[in-house]
């Protein structure tokens, strides 16, 4: 099962996202800023996918920042501001989703992202 990290300041938006990801059978942790998404990944150092919200330019978080350019997680960008994630390590980045969030791109790009390779696939099948 695919872990997410969903960084989402807005409670209500972040309690929905959670209800969709995990009806759809994705185990999902949650913080609502840069601090806690680190305090998050020192316990799940290797989540499958970090949805982050980046709803302003995030320079203020550096902390943050270096932590994702020196992990191998694909980050999947929510954001409304254009531009907002040209701070993120570019090689992090997987994808930038527009808000509003369309329900059904949104499940298809986390799907994309967290598949195992085509060699893991085969293995499962196969036992």
């Amino acid at each position: 099962m695919a872990t997410l990290l969903l960084v989402e300041p807005m409670p209500d938006l972040q309690r929905s996202l959670v209800a969709l990801l995990q009806a759809r059978g994705y185990q999902v942790v949650t913080a609502a800023n840069g601090a806690g998404a680190l305090e998050i990944l020192s316990r799940v150092p290797h989540p499958s996918a970090i949805l982050l919200d980046v709803t302003e330019p995030i320079a203020g978080d550096a902390t943050l920042i270096a932590a994702l350019d020196h992990r191998e997680i694909p980050v999947i960008v929510l954001s409304a501001v254009c531009g907002a994630h040209r701070e993120l390590p570019a090689r992090t980045v997987a994808v930038l989703i527009g808000r509003p969030i369309r329900t059904e791109v949104l499940l298809e790009i986390v799907g994309r992202v967290c598949r195992p390779p085509l060699a893991m696939q085969a293995i499962s099948q196969a036992g």
